[in-house]
């Protein structure tokens, strides 16, 4: 089987490397740990396809058999709705447009925002000062 050596090879077949990047090194780590996850892989948003690729690749190289999907909507994603900001759900819940659970789901969704959004200031600030 022929094995990519240098990242040119990649850049010719414009793909993403998946030795160098570390977006494509992460899903190369995750797929050689837990390769033995059920299900496939679905990628949404794929554009001209370089990391779906590139994905392709890690799993002959791994020897990973499942099946690979590539969606796109070849327009982007269409704006937010009003409806859409989390104040929102509170209304819709208060109104019986959602169930409690997809409320809690929403809650917890905004606690891992929160967090996450945190975190990345954080490490804003860190960086800004060294």
């Amino acid at each position: 089987m022929f094995k990519f050596k240098y990242d040119y090879e990649f850049n010719l077949l414009n793909v993403e490397n998946y030795n160098l990047t570390s977006r494509m090194i992460f899903i190369r780590n995750f797929l050689r740990n837990h390769s033995n996850l059920e299900g496939d892989y679905y990628e949404f948003g794929v554009f001209q396809g370089s990391s779906i690729i590139s994905v392709a690749l890690i799993f002959k190289s791994l020897g990973i058999k499942k099946k690979l999907y590539g969606f796109d909507s070849f327009g982007g994603f269409p704006n937010y709705n009003k409806n859409d900001q989390f104040k929102m759900f509170y209304e819709l819940f208060k109104r019986k447009e959602i169930s409690r659970v997809h409320y809690n789901n929403v809650l917890n969704l905004k606690k891992i925002r929160d967090f996450i959004n945190k975190k990345k200031k954080i490490l804003k600030t860190k960086n800004i000062s060294t």
